[in-house]
């Protein structure tokens, strides 16, 4: 069983017995703070600054980004492209939405 906690803005961290995954660590700028986190997986989905706040994390880390297959620790995570506006990406690009 997993344990999901949201920390604000569009970062999340889940915790289960196989690793920790952090997603789009959050940062200061958007509002939210988060203290620093232990995570063996960090999910990168956009390009975006208050979503990448690598700093909040203790070192020893893997990081995913973008589209594709990963498997690290045991968890298998799949990146999709998908807009990051109602433009077709052509206001602020793309995202990467995760299935793990």
């Amino acid at each position: 069983m997993a344990e999901i906690r949201w920390y604000g803005h569009n970062c999340f961290r889940i915790r289960a017995r196989e690793a920790t995954v952090i997603i789009d660590p959050v940062h200061r700028s958007t509002g939210y703070a988060m203290g620093k986190q232990n995570a063996d997986i960090v999910a990168l989905s956009n390009s975006g600054e208050g979503s990448r706040n690598l700093t909040a994390i203790r070192p020893e880390f893997q990081t995913v980004e973008g589209p594709g297959e990963y498997e690290m620790h045991d968890v298998f995570v799949t990146g999709i492209r998908t807009y990051h506006d109602d433009q077709q990406g052509k206001a602020l690009g793309y995202n990467t939405c995760y299935v793990i």
